[in-house]
């Protein structure tokens, strides 16, 4: 995942994990996010406020499957010693892809959620912050748990 800010440049996250939970209702809740890989101008990029609850529903925007929503998406970066928070203070939606949909957006089997593009308007810190950072790359593939607890099983959003 890549996320930008003006003033601040750009770090890119190469490791980011959304670690949690969907019930069979679509009741999301992210409890685990971690974030490694880091390379550029943040010292440190750590979620906030977890656990982040959402919801896995099925249709969308074409040429989307679904949709995923997190509410409580919260991030906090730390650029040569002077943190600040960016996020969400209400819901952030993105759209959901299953593995057959052709317009997915990694060619990739697997169901996927895309938050390119995704604004995170700052939350906190100082005024000498920018004021939003941008994901400007964030694809993620959504894998359950098979046997054994490899996260290696296909999932997918039906009605």
């Amino acid at each position: 995942m890549t996320v930008s800010a003006v003033l601040a440049g750009t770090t890119t996250c190469t490791a980011v994990t959304l670690s949690g939970t969907v019930t069979s209702a679509g009741a999301l809740s992210m409890t685990g996010p971690s974030v490694g890989g880091r390379s550029g101008l943040a010292s440190s990029i750590a979620p906030q406020g977890l656990p982040w609850a959402g919801a896995v529903t099925y249709g969308g925007a074409p040429p989307a499957t679904g949709t995923i929503s997190l509410t409580g998406f919260s991030i906090k970066a730390t650029v040569f010693g002077v943190s600040r928070t960016h996020g969400i203070t209400g819901t952030l939606s993105a759209p959901g892809y299953n593995p057959d949909n052709t317009s997915r957006p990694n060619a990739a089997a697997q169901a996927q959620v895309d938050l390119t593009g995704k604004v995170l308007p700052k939350t906190a810190g100082s005024f000498v912050c920018p004021g939003n950072a941008t994901v400007t790359s964030g694809v993620f593939a959504l894998n359950g748990a098979a046997s054994g607890g490899a996260m290696t099983r296909v999932l997918g959003v039906t009605p």
